[in-house]
């Protein structure tokens, strides 16, 4: 399996001995789940709704994360059982972060380091420019932790194995 991703993203596929039908009930049971009565695993903070043979997972709202996680999927038959093909992200304000980390901040840190170089100034703006950086960073440590996480309890979940991984 693939390190640190620097982009927040995974496509993954499980696959699981499982009937279809049984592999959808299960999926609703994780998303109808409550703080309150949830089972103490790493799939207790999602819920979400399962709509025919597709879902989506959020993370609920927690004090320790900034950046909330998305899963969604669907299911399909397969001969040897059923296949959840995944993809796990962020929600908008975490691609929101990322979009304006790339197009902004990324450019105009070289900006400021050029002028910086030049004339020896702007040292604010390139404190602010290292801060969003060190925020970045975190925000791919928090997610990458957190989709491992995520895919571990998954695969307990459903009984599942990870078969394909982008």
């Amino acid at each position: 399996m693939p390190g640190v991703k620097l982009f927040p993203r995974e496509h993954v596929a499980f696959e699981t001995t499982l009937s279809k039908e049984e592999t959808l009930k299960r999926l609703r049971q994780i998303a109808q789940q409550n703080k309150i009565n949830a089972e103490k695993d790493a799939l207790m903070p999602y819920f979400g709704k399962v709509e025919g043979e597709k879902f989506s997972l959020e993370h609920k709202l927690d004090a320790r994360s900034f950046f909330f996680t998305r899963v969604a999927g669907n299911v399909d038959v397969q001969a040897t059982g059923t296949l959840i093909q995944v993809i796990i992200g962020l929600r908008w304000f975490g691609n929101l972060f990322v979009i304006l980390f790339s197009l902004v901040l990324i450019p105009g840190l070289i900006g400021e380091l050029a002028t910086y170089l030049n004339t020896g100034t702007s040292k604010n703006l390139l404190m602010l420019a290292l801060l969003c950086t060190i925020l970045y960073g975190w925000l791919v440590i928090e997610f990458n932790w957190r989709s491992k996480a995520f895919k571990e309890a998954f695969q307990k979940a459903l009984d599942a194995q990870i078969v394909e991984y982008k």
